[in-house]
């Protein structure tokens, strides 16, 4: 299935800073399916479930920080979990977490 975060393109533009003061355009893979354009239905799950834990997060006003602390994870852990980066098997617990906090909230 096509990646929704590089639209099957393998990739997307960026533009990188010059030191002193230019910038030029630059390539760079798509961290989500590494340059291929194609995603599993496991990674789709992944980077659905993120995105919906985000808005979550910022509609309770919280940072990841604060949120991450709050679940006793590194924020960086939380930060790729909300970006989809996250799906193996061996996040399996923190997911889990992260959906019951999900479900028991008002």
């Amino acid at each position: 299935m096509q990646c929704p975060v590089c639209n099957g393109r393998g990739g997307i533009d960026t533009i990188a800073c010059l030191n002193p003061g230019g910038v030029r355009q630059h390539w760079r893979n798509c961290e989500q399916c590494k340059g291929t354009g194609k995603i599993t239905q496991d990674l789709l799950n992944a980077i659905e479930f993120g995105r919906a834990y985000r808005a979550d997060r910022i509609a309770s006003l919280e940072t990841v920080s604060k949120r991450a602390k709050k679940l006793g994870v590194l924020p960086s852990v939380l930060s790729r979990v909300e970006c989809g980066l996250i799906e193996d098997a061996s996040s399996k617990s923190l997911y889990d977490r992260l959906v019951q906090e999900l479900m028991n909230e008002p």
